[in-house]
């Protein structure tokens, strides 16, 4: 299982890995690898904010590590 972390940037980080979502479609977006632009799968938003893998993915474990972090606490953020 990966963790992702989010980077300053608003891209991911998940393993040795940097990935970035693009506007796909009304609340559906493309998880692209920045390494090679290759897009190892799709997530979109459902449910007032929870996040979901939207069909098939290259790499279904990186994004479900990233819709878990989108899931978490979406509370007031400390200031950087």
């Amino acid at each position: 299982m990966h963790a992702a972390r989010r980077r300053p940037d608003g891209t991911f980080e998940v393993g040795n890995e940097i990935y970035r979502l693009e506007d796909r479609e009304r609340d559906s977006f493309d998880v692209r690898r920045v390494r090679d632009a290759e897009v190892v799968g799709r997530l979109r938003f459902v449910n007032g904010g929870e996040t979901e893998v939207d069909g098939p993915a290259i790499d279904v474990d990186v994004v479900r590590a990233i819709t878990r972090l989108l899931d978490g606490a979406r509370g007031l953020l400390p200031l950087q």
